[in-house]
């Protein structure tokens, strides 16, 4: 095992709850702490989705500027802002898709499963050989005692079709790609991915750099890309994305599930987003 994992499996040895994550860079596995583990997908199931419209898009099967009407009954609570909307507005696919990815709108997901069809994601995934990812219906929905489910692994595989190595043609590739990078929520994995505006070092949570001495208020910090989709209920954080770095694609895959809290899930996925982001540095 290589001194990421290693370091990797000691932060989790000390925490409560389950962990699975999977490091993936340039098509070597670097990572790979129970892959196969399922998990309720909670919103990282909206990745299939994803691409499960752009591979129709890219197959001319349907136009991303097709408009839906808002209803009341499709209106769920949770992430998002179209419940707050005025039923009867319309929406196009594309919109709803970045909805769905970039704040994780619940409503917008489920007028899209309406619209597409549960059968449609789960077809492209058997059909893609990613067999432990299954959607099962709409979200919000109490009481059903069905949930969808993901791993590990699974989320890997299917970011890797948000690369050049997938199989979505370059254009779907290109927007599928853009909309990920606006992403909203950056809570997780690369919550402490914020460089020092002045000599580039990884400043985490400080706003002193430990390395040139400057502060936040001289220099503004940037963020380091990361393309990626959360997922979270209660006991259950996740976070799966793409870091490029000095042309290398690194593919993170981290999912967890009987947290004590979802604040303490949070903290180990940033902590382990840090393991591996001080490791992409060493090895440029």
């Amino acid at each position: 095992m290589n001194k990421l994992a290693l370091e990797i499996e000691s932060l989790l040895n000390a925490e409560a709850g389950h962990y699975s994550v999977v490091v993936q860079c340039d098509g070597e596995t670097l990572v790979s702490i129970e892959p196969d583990r399922s998990y309720h997908a909670a919103s990282l199931i909206k990745v299939p989705i994803l691409l499960s419209v752009l591979t129709m898009w890219q197959n001319e099967e349907i136009d991303l500027e097709e408009r839906i009407v808002l209803t009341e009954a499709e209106k769920v609570m949770g992430s998002g802002i179209l419940y707050l909307m005025e039923s009867g507005a319309s929406y196009n696919l594309l919109e709803l898709l970045k909805l769905m990815i970039c704040i994780s709108d619940n409503t917008a997901t489920n007028i899209l499963i309406e619209r597409f069809g549960i059968e449609c994601v789960n077809s492209l995934m058997n059909s893609l050989d990613i067999h432990n990812t299954h959607l099962a219906r709409k979200l919000m929905i109490q009481g059903t005692g069905t949930f969808s489910k993901t791993t590990a692994g699974d989320m890997v595989e299917l970011f890797s079709h948000f690369t050049k190595d997938g199989h979505l043609n370059p254009v779907a590739l290109q927007l599928g790609q853009k909309i990920f990078s606006q992403q909203q929520i950056n809570n997780r994995i690369n919550r402490d991915w914020k460089l020092c505006g002045n000599c580039g070092s990884l400043m985490e949570s400080q706003n002193i750099c430990i390395h040139c001495g400057k502060t936040t208020s001289e220099f503004d910090p940037y963020e380091v890309p990361f393309l990626h989709k959360t997922g979270e209920i209660n006991g259950v954080v996740h976070d799966a994305g793409i870091l490029e770095h000095n042309g290398k694609q690194i593919i993170i895959a981290v999912m967890s599930d009987g947290l004590p809290s979802n604040l303490s899930g949070e903290s180990v996925l940033s902590r382990i987003g840090n393991l591996i982001y001080q490791e992409a540095i060493k090895e440029a």
